[in-house]
């Protein structure tokens, strides 16, 4: 009896230090992001899609942006008419880092990019075709709904090394990273390694008996931890990193998708998600050049790429990771497919030497910030620019 009462005494003792921990975190925390209007559709075939003239004011601690979206449901300004039918027509593809999370709509790298090349004297629209969450299978079937609409000569798919590796190895069995619950489109490969679509899950609400995550995993275990503040005050810090790339498993890890792109060698789970998403990869560009367009990919880094400190702290704790090898990959995928290919993570690691360590990503939101958006839609330029002198007429196999 005497061990049970100290037992219990510690235990509340435990209990109460963490429930004031977590108090004073609450206190302490800087103010998560809020917006006045989520501007998202239920859309059947791919889960959602931003609602069309819509507007929204997004504020936290780090940023306060207003977001709209055009007549297109992108996450755009209203197309003006292209009254002599000469405007170069370019599409961006891609998630929250293109759509883009915690920047202004106007300071989003595909309107970056819009800029530079109308201050070069070309007459353009960037259509900012990104959406929050989506994956390449979303990439995918997004290209197949704007292209007869937009008819682009450069196709551009905005690759994030933070979840694209991981998305497209979740949706084979409906267990998606972001809507889990939601029915969409998807793909996998089949035993001769060729691209399968999937519909069966189209416009049905899911359920545990679907392959959603399931309640006794890492993913559902990050999910419910992100409740607390103590977690999201300490998730970031160098021994939480240490402690979790030590506890990380073949199918979950700190980073998911920057754990199969940086991994040395890869096997099992993560060189299936490596082949789908370069299949993937491929069938964007191929039906980008049949709609007459130059395929382009983009790498745009994460926080593990860029700063040295968060480097060593999490994969540079460990053997079997290349801090360099997510743009090699990226851009051996771009060789293999034929797409010209960008690399934005050389301009963000020289940007943050030069400048005192200074960030280009937001580091509690995660997602680049208004510098770190400039550096990625001037590296898209510098390629797209060279493109362009070599083959003004852009024939869709004219830039390899």
């Amino acid at each position: 009896m005497r061990w049970l009462r100290v037992a219990l005494i510690n235990l509340l003792g435990i209990v109460v230090a963490l429930a004031l921990g977590e108090g004073v975190a609450r206190l302490a925390e800087p103010k998560l992001a809020e917006s006045s209007n989520p501007i998202a559709l239920v859309d059947p075939e791919l889960g959602w899609v931003p609602h069309p003239n819509a507007h929204s004011h997004g504020v936290s601690s780090e940023f306060d942006i207003e977001t709209v979206s055009n007549e297109l449901g992108n996450y755009d300004f209203r197309v003006p008419p292209d009254l002599d039918g000469r405007r170069l027509s370019i599409l961006a593809l891609g998630d929250s880092h293109t759509a883009a999370a915690g920047v202004s709509t106007g300071q989003a790298w595909p309107k970056v990019l819009q800029a530079d090349l109308e201050k070069a004297g070309v007459s353009v629209w960037v259509h900012n075709g990104g959406v929050h969450g989506y994956s390449l299978d979303q990439y995918l079937v997004r290209l197949q709904r704007l292209a007869p609409i937009v008819k682009p000569r450069v196709v551009i798919i905005g690759f994030s090394a933070a979840t694209d590796f991981y998305d497209v190895g979740r949706t084979r069995a409906g267990n998606f990273v972001y809507g889990s619950d939601i029915g969409r489109i998807y793909f996998s490969l089949d035993g001769k390694g060729e691209l399968l679509e999937h519909r069966e899950l189209v416009g049905r609400k899911l359920g545990r008996q679907d392959g959603t995550t399931p309640l006794l995993s890492l993913a559902t275990l990050r999910g419910t931890l992100d409740h607390l503040a103590l977690y999201r005050l300490l998730k970031r810090s160098a021994f939480a990193m240490w402690l979790a790339m030590r506890l990380s498993t073949a199918d979950e890890a700190l980073w998911p998708g920057l754990d199969t792109a940086l991994k040395v060698e890869l096997a099992g789970e993560d060189r299936r998600r490596f082949d789908l998403a370069s299949k993937l990869i491929g069938r964007i560009a191929e039906e980008s050049r049949k709609a007459g367009a130059v395929p382009m990919l983009v790498h745009i880094p994460y926080l593990a790429q860029v700063y040295d400190s968060v480097w060593q702290s999490s994969f540079g704790s460990v053997r079997g990771y290349d801090r360099d090898l997510a743009g090699k990959r990226l851009g051996g995928i771009a060789k293999q497919h034929g797409l010209l290919y960008v690399d934005a993570y050389p301009a963000m690691r020289d940007y943050v030497a030069s400048h005192g360590g200074d960030w280009v990503h937001y580091p509690i939101d995660a997602h680049p910030n208004v510098t770190g958006q400039r550096l990625i839609g001037d590296a898209v330029f510098t390629v797209l620019g060279a493109c362009l002198e070599k083959n003004p007429e852009l024939k869709p196999d004219g830039c390899r």
